[in-house]
């Protein structure tokens, strides 16, 4: 289901994605995100993406799912 868009809406709070990782380039869009968001009362949200091979401690738990499934 896609959601209506509500940015005529009173309230409506612009959003800036920043994606977060290694590169120079994300210092610089965190604060030009940061910038724009305080100047047109939006919000910064950030997104990290985690490798999946980063997650062994969580290997038990899916053992135990599968078993109790």
């Amino acid at each position: 289901m896609v959601a209506i868009r509500k940015s005529n809406e009173e309230g409506h709070r612009r959003k800036f994605l920043v994606v977060v990782d290694d590169t120079p380039e994300c210092d610089r869009a965190i604060v030009y995100a940061a910038k724009r968001a305080a100047r047109t009362g939006g919000v910064v949200t950030l997104l990290f993406v985690v490798a999946h091979g980063d997650f062994q401690h969580w290997l038990g738990v899916e053992d135990i799912m599968r078993a109790e499934a």
